[in-house]
Parts: C-alpha cells; structure tokens; sequence
C-alpha cells in the first residue's frame, strides 16, 4: 500500500499519457474526484479527491496562432471556504501588454453582524433600511445626516 500513499508523480503522468484518467464532479464548483486506472497494477484505481480550485489557467490565441494570449487566475478562500479569484494576470506578447488584477481585502460579514447607529424616534411607516455595502448601512432620508452617537 506504501506505492499508492503519497502518489508517485511518475505513476500519475503514465496513466494519463495512457489515457487512464477521469474525473468526475462531486459537487458542482466546490468538489471533484481524479481516478486513475491501473496506476499501480492492471485493474487498480487510484482516485484523488479534491475540494476547491487554486488556480485556473488558459492559453490561447487572438487573431492568429502566433497571437498567443495567456491569463492566469489564482483563486483565494474566504474563512467560510467560499472561493474568490484572488489575483489575475493576463499576457499577450505580440501585443506587448500585461494586466494584473489582484482583488483583496473581501470578508465576510453576517447580517446579524450589522451595526446599526442609535436614532431617537421610530421609523415611519414605509421606510426602508438600504444595505449598501457589507460595513455602511444608509439610512432613510428623514433622518437627516447621523453621525451614529446616540441622542
């Protein structure tokens, strides 16, 4: 059992020039599994598991063949397991042009979580509370500007 755990990289790579491998989705964005046919012995199986994408890369071309556009996309993971694409970077040498995108900063906040500012009063029939953003709440337009101290 000792040949299967860790996986040998030289036992990966024959039974996929061998055409021996497929993958199956688990769950749809989230978990898939690799199996690999006869990677020891003919008739075994070796299946890989694996629960999130850490990166997603395309290589491909503009007008023409010599027009070669790569982009590549690395994914990051909220505390929640919720997946983001953390980075971006997309490259076409023919046109000389790099773009790098990297996206931070993003966090989960529940609704329970929301502090509201202290207001004197109710509100009026027909009002609304509007989320804006996951930390800014505004505030229906009667109150006039607060300043989220209590009065």
């Amino acid at each position: 059992m000792k040949s299967y755990v860790p996986p040998d990289p030289a036992k990966i790579q024959a039974a996929k020039d061998a055409g021996k491998v497929t993958i199956d989705v688990l769950e749809p964005g989230k978990r898939a599994s690799i199996s690999f046919r006869d990677y020891q012995k003919a008739g075994d199986k070796l299946t890989v598991e694996i629960d999130r994408v850490l990166a997603v890369t395309v290589s491909t071309y503009l007008d023409s063949a010599t027009d070669v556009v790569t982009l590549n996309a690395r994914m990051g993971q909220l505390n929640d397991s919720t997946s983001y694409t953390s980075g971006i970077t997309l490259n076409s040498q023919a046109k000389k042009l790099t773009v790098t995108v990297q996206n931070t900063g993003y966090r989960m906040q529940m609704w329970s979580q929301v502090q509201l500012p202290r207001v004197c009063g109710e509100l009026p029939l027909g009002s609304e509370w509007q989320l804006v953003e996951a930390s800014t709440v505004r505030l229906p337009s009667v109150f006039g500007k607060i300043d989220g101290s209590s009065r």
